[in-house]
């Protein structure tokens, strides 16, 4: 992904690709492709994700706009406090991406789960879903009792519908495989970046329970047709609308040659902040 002012440029090329079908995405061996898509922006939005059940869940909301002034932090609504609820995030990402600004919002969550693997999010259960619209109203489905978009109903009782393929601190499921990965793991595991498998929710590299949340909001945004945004890579970004996109933010350190523990550290921070803005590399959306 390559962002200069308010453009960015996506690069596909190499073997194998995938392409977008209903189960998401899937791999097409041995055909080279390479595709640029200049896009341009007004506002560049990152949100840092928290599937914690307390509201006080720490999720910052931070905007960049064109230019070249750093980015600033966004405060909560006032009937929040001084906190983010993800339901806040809900009704800002609503309320932003139907104006008239083309914004490109960044999540720093798993938009689904491994499938490319086994053909499959859940293999060999027949209540598997089929698409990552399935998936993500499944999610919902499971968790609708649990408020604020909170995701413990997926996973916090070893009898949940999918725990089978779970990993938490009080059971680990007979199916969990925690060598499961997505194509986008797989690659960012190539540049360094030791990603973990989405279906863990339990360590300090857990990304599993976010991710659950996170699906739920995806569900929330898109539980009606809107012509004001895309979610990519699942579908194809149009003129003039907005666009939701997954982030790895220890991607950007390990990139810059920075290390990421460092992250509070100014010299790293300074380290970082002009690789994101001033080099390309290519990205292949997987």
């Amino acid at each position: 992904m390559q962002k200069s002012e308010n453009t960015l440029v996506t690069t596909q090329g190499g073997s194998p690709q995938c392409k977008v079908s209903k189960c998401g995405l899937k791999p097409i061996p041995d055909i080279e492709v390479e595709r640029r898509v200049v896009v341009e922006y007004d506002s560049f939005v990152a949100i840092d994700w928290s599937g914690a059940k307390s509201p006080k869940c720490g999720i910052q909301v931070a905007e960049c706009k064109i230019g070249v002034s750093p980015p600033v932090l966004t405060d909560p609504p006032h009937t929040s406090g001084t906190t983010w609820r993800r339901s806040d995030v809900m009704k800002w990402i609503r309320a932003r991406i139907t104006g008239n600004e083309r914004l490109l919002v960044g999540l720093d969550f798993a938009f689904a789960y491994p499938f490319c693997d086994a053909e499959a999010y859940f293999p060999g259960s027949d209540a598997s879903s089929e698409s990552y619209r399935d998936l993500w109203r499944s999610v919902d489905k499971i968790c609708r009792k649990d408020k604020d978009l909170y995701g413990g109903s997926f996973y916090l009782q070893r009898n949940a519908p999918f725990a089978d393929y779970l990993c938490y601190q009080t059971y680990t499921g007979t199916r969990f495989d925690n060598s499961r990965l997505r194509l986008t793991e797989t690659a960012c595991n190539k540049l360094g970046t030791r990603p973990s498998c989405t279906l863990k929710c339990v360590g300090p590299d857990s990304v599993g329970i976010g991710s659950i949340a996170g699906m739920r909001l995806l569900h929330s945004l898109t539980s009606e047709e809107s012509q004001h945004f895309q979610i990519w890579p699942f579908s194809q970004i149009g003129e003039n609308q907005s666009v939701i996109v997954e982030i790895f933010p220890r991607l950007y350190y390990v990139r810059a040659d920075q290390d990421p523990v460092a992250w509070r550290h100014s010299d790293c921070l300074k380290g970082v902040y002009p690789f994101t803005i001033v080099n390309h590399y290519p990205n292949t959306p997987t």
